[in-house]
C-alpha cells in the first residue's frame, strides 16, 4: 500500500493527476475497520500479507490524499520538485 501511494505521488508530480486519483481510489479496499491500512496483498492468492497494519502505511495514504486534495502547504512538496535534477545541485544527499 505504501508503494502504491508513492506511485500516486509520482503520477501527480508528473502531471498525471487523474491517473493518480484513480490509483489512490483503490486504497479503500485496504482500509481496516479501525482506520488503519493493511500493508499489502498477495497475488494471485488475494490474501493480505503481511498480517499487519503499521504507521508508515497509514502515513503514506495520508500524504497521498493530502497531495491530491491540495489543501495544505505540504501538499505541494512533491510537485514542487517535479523536473528538478536534485543530483545536479547542492540539494543532493551527500553533496
Amino acid at each position: 500500500m505504501a508503494e502504491t501511494c508513492e506511485l500516486v505521488l509520482a503520477l501527480d508530480a508528473a502531471g498525471l493527476t487523474g491517473r493518480a486519483q484513480e490509483v489512490l481510489s483503490w486504497s479503500g479496499q485496504f482500509r481496516k475497520e479501525h482506520g488503519g491500512y493493511w500493508t499489502g496483498k498477495t497475488w494471485p492468492e488475494n490474501v493480505h500479507w503481511p498480517l499487519e497494519d503499521n504507521a508508515w502505511t497509514a502515513a503514506a495514504v495520508l500524504i497521498a490524499n493530502d497531495a491530491l486534495a491540495r489543501k495544505t502547504a505540504t501538499s505541494e512538496l512533491f510537485r514542487s520538485l517535479s523536473g528538478d535534477d536534485l543530483a545536479a545541485d547542492d540539494r543532493a544527499v551527500g553533496s
